[in-house]
């Protein structure tokens, strides 16, 4: 036998006992497992598990067309080779019982990858925990069992050999792009039950999820997370009630579970069994909107770090710390911009024109008035204004605590819908919020009679009328009663894309820092479809893409592109690349120690450092994305090149090579948008004492000292990282590399705000001082590789 399934199996987990025979729709936990995995391409599939379990189990597997194997309960590395040396397996395909969404399709992906490589152990980590498998050789578990006594590594099979990759050739690396999500769909606790039992609910179509449906289907999780802090009303639960019922895929309403029974009358039956009370890890949502007014920080550092965090009309100091502001209501400018700031985003009633003759006119203080304002209105106008009563209409939210108002006016307690009682309205008395801008949608005279100044200065701010808080209050509010039609109609623009389409055209191309991977950052500069952000971790500066396109590194980028940019096409600029490569090279000569061996060009292109480095004596090999420039590269230039992004690029068997001398990547390093991986590789590919040198833009040259905002605006927005060349060798020490030189490049005294760029004499002097201070746009980096992670 050559290639074999084995199906670890067990029935007496702790935390939720005999949970592979527990049903999800129509066949159980370890059905669902057999049936995926089974589909992948090998010539034996086998369960393994225990003599305890094998009654429960062999008839299951035998309708399936596994075959059962029973080896030792504590010593599952045993029971793997005990089952490799029965059936003659080589390539082991190892998968767990408790996984009902793993995938076949992933699973033929990494087998076909081990077989190309000659690898002893293959794993793609980064899908969702539950999707993925492991391939290992026999020869490698043979190894670990003979050499390790550890009964970790005898419990959980495989760890001694990843763990030890100088015994053995390992590929491991992120997942394609379209599997990549972290979130857990493995089932270990009740609580993953009950979650996987709703994934079943959505997607299952009795047969095995796809991974890229899986992965979408996660990507557009989203927790809604109204305000239910008592005197904050019920504006911010009814928005979220509105924004749930329109989205798409998954969608759930976090609610305190102290507050639950208080606020529960506001949400409408179909609405409640979207109701959670607790919340999982944040980056296992696509998205967590956050409509609390102001956000506690113990909340925020509990449940909302992550470039997945959208907060609405935010007003609290977490803002700065908040990745993407959408402000609904306009804001003092104190608050600073948001990413995104439309009246559009209201829930506001169709346009026409009122329907009330005569004066009819509404008080509606909110769904809980903390301020008391219904009652002291109330008191003023039978006070002041007796006539009027019968022209008033009094409205009472579900968490109204005040007293009742006198029986003479006309008092409606919760309505079904505030907005047909508006139609029905010729004016309207409220506070500053969502209230005031339906009344104007529907070009009614609104006055605002606000409980704080706070309140008072947004009024201003958005132009309503207000009684104010001086003596004059008492008259304005009587002339307004009695006459609200000699009061100006506010005016504003409510044209925009709608509120949900909006939160759903937002996926968050990263949760953190691509280069240490915390959640913790402050943000620098805000735009519609990115963020940039200051880790305070490792102070990487770097950029959330909310609206990520999968940028193509085709003929036309090399060609069209290159040439809008450069006056010619790459293959018209190949020679001055190539001198531009041979400048590179010297300095990497100056620091390279030994043997000049192998060179690996990452993001090679068209291949000219490949081309000049072997004139320099290098034997070069690249890596490209683009299969036009590989294929380049391959037939014309005649150098060994693989066509994969660097994040899954393997080294082919036939280079013979494991290590590297030296390691390039010429304006490639920025478009990652996760750096750990791809520094902990570039790591294990080059040797101790080797090379690891890159160019990037600086986020310390002219063009970012002169304006940051223009500059991180106009910044590529597949550029994830703005590196510093002061802040570099912090960076690189973490994935274990000293830096040896640091070349500032690409300088402009063109672009420098001086009278002297405008004259040649001048732009000779302020290029002279760009050098002295480094000032360039652009910087290359020289590190030598000082140990192994």
């Amino acid at each position: 036998m050559n290639t074999a399934v084995c199906l670890q199996v067990r029935l007496d987990s702790s935390r939720l006992p005999g949970k592979a025979l527990i049903k999800i729709e129509d066949l159980t936990i370890v059905e669902h497992a057999m049936r995926a995995i089974g589909m992948v391409d090998a010539d034996l599939r086998l369960l393994l598990t225990t003599e305890e379990c094998l009654d429960d189990l062999a008839p299951l597997a035998e309708k399936w067309n596994f075959i059962p194997f029973a080896g030792p309960k504590e010593d599952v590395l045993l029971r793997f080779v005990q089952a490799a040396r029965k059936y003659d397996i080589r390539t082991v395909i190892r998968a767990t019982g408790d996984n009902p969404l793993v995938s076949a399709r992933m699973a033929d992906e990494v087998l076909a990858e081990h077989r190309k490589t000659g690898a002893d152990y293959s794993n793609w980590p980064d899908a969702p925990l539950g999707t993925g498998i492991e391939i290992v050789e026999t020869s490698a578990l043979e190894r670990a069992l003979a050499e390790s006594s550890a009964p970790y590594d005898h419990e959980h099979v495989t760890p001694w050999i990843y763990n030890n990759p100088g015994k053995f050739h390992l590929n491991i690396h992120r997942v394609p792009p379209e599997y990549y999500f972290t979130a857990k769909v493995s089932v270990d606790t009740a609580e993953d039950l009950d979650k996987i039992r709703k994934i079943f609910s959505d997607l299952y179509r009795n047969r095995p999820t796809e991974i890229d449906e899986l992965v979408n289907y996660l990507k557009n999780r989203t927790i809604l997370i109204p305000s239910t802090v008592e005197g904050n009303g019920t504006g911010h639960i009814k928005r979220m009630i509105s924004l749930a019922s329109k989205l798409k895929g998954a969608v759930s309403i976090y609610i305190d579970s102290r507050h639950l029974e208080r606020v529960l009358p506001t949400f409408p039956d179909e609405i409640r069994p979207l109701i959670v009370s607790s919340m999982e890890k944040p980056e296992t949502y696509g998205r967590i909107v956050v409509d609390s007014r102001v956000t506690s920080e113990d909340f925020f550092l509990q449940n909302l770090q992550g470039g997945n965090v959208i907060a609405i009309d935010e007003g609290g100091p977490l803002r700065r710390r908040i990745p993407y502001l959408i402000d609904i209501l306009p804001l003092p400018e104190r608050f600073g911009k948001p990413n995104i700031s439309s009246l559009s985003f209201l829930d506001l009633p169709e346009r026409s024109e009122p329907a009330a003759t005569g004066e009819k006119i509404l008080i509606s203080f909110g769904g809980e008035d903390p301020a008391g304002l219904t009652t002291a209105l109330c008191r003023f106008i039978e006070e002041e204004c007796e006539e009027l009563i019968d022209n008033v209409t009094v409205v009472l939210g579900p968490q109204y605590r005040g007293s009742e108002p006198d029986r003479a006016f006309h008092i409606l307690r919760n309505p079904p819908s505030l907005r047909a009682v508006m139609k029905e309205s010729s004016a309207v008395i409220c506070s500053y919020g969502l209230t005031a801008y339906e009344a104007a949608s529907l070009s009614l005279p609104v006055l605002l009679i606000n409980p704080s100044a706070y309140h008072e200065e947004l009024s201003d701010l958005s132009g309503f009328a207000s009684t104010g808080v001086g003596p004059e209050k008492k008259s304005v509010l009587e002339r307004f009663l009695k006459n609200p039609r000699n009061f100006p109609i506010v005016r504003k623009d409510f044209s925009g894309p709608a509120f949900s389409e909006t939160i759903e055209s937002l996926n968050p191309s990263g949760r953190g820092c691509p280069l240490c991977g915390s959640a913790d950052f402050d943000v620098e500069a805000r735009f519609e479809e990115k963020t940039y952000c200051r880790c305070r971790n490792c102070s990487m500066l770097f950029m959330i893409n909310y609206a990520p396109e999968k940028m193509s590194y085709g003929e036309e980028y090399f060609f069209e592109q290159y040439e809008k940019q450069y006056g010619k096409t790459y293959i018209d600029d190949f020679d001055h690349l190539c001198e531009l490569a041979g400048s590179r090279l010297k300095m990497i000569g100056r620091l390279a120690a030994g043997e000049r061996k192998r060179l690996l060009d990452c993001g090679c292109a068209y291949g000219p450092f490949l081309k000049k480095s072997e004139q320099y004596g290098y034997k070069p090999f690249g890596t490209d994305i683009s299969p036009d420039a590989v294929e380049y590269v391959s037939s014309t230039l005649g150098y060994k090149v693989v066509q994969a992004p660097f994040e899954s690029f393997y080294v082919p068997e036939e280079w013979d090579a494991v290590e590297f001398d030296v390691l390039t990547m010429w304006y490639v390093i920025e478009h990652f948008p996760d750096l750990q991986p791809v520094l902990k590789k570039v790591n294990r590919l080059v040797r101790t004492g080797g090379i690891f040198a890159f160019s990037t833009p600086s986020g310390s040259g002219i063009s970012s000292l002169k304006d940051r905002l223009d500059f991180l605006k106009l910044s590529p927005d597949d550029h994830y990282t703005v590196w510093e060349p002061e802040l570099s060798a912090s960076f690189l020490e973490r994935y274990g590399f000293r830096i040896e030189k640091i070349r500032v490049t690409g300088h402009h005294p063109e672009r420098f705000p001086s009278i002297l760029a405008r004259s040649g004499a001048g732009r000779s002097l302020l290029n002279l001082y760009s050098h002295y201070a480094g000032l360039g746009d652009t910087f290359e980096i020289y590190a030598r590789k000082v140990k192994d992670l």
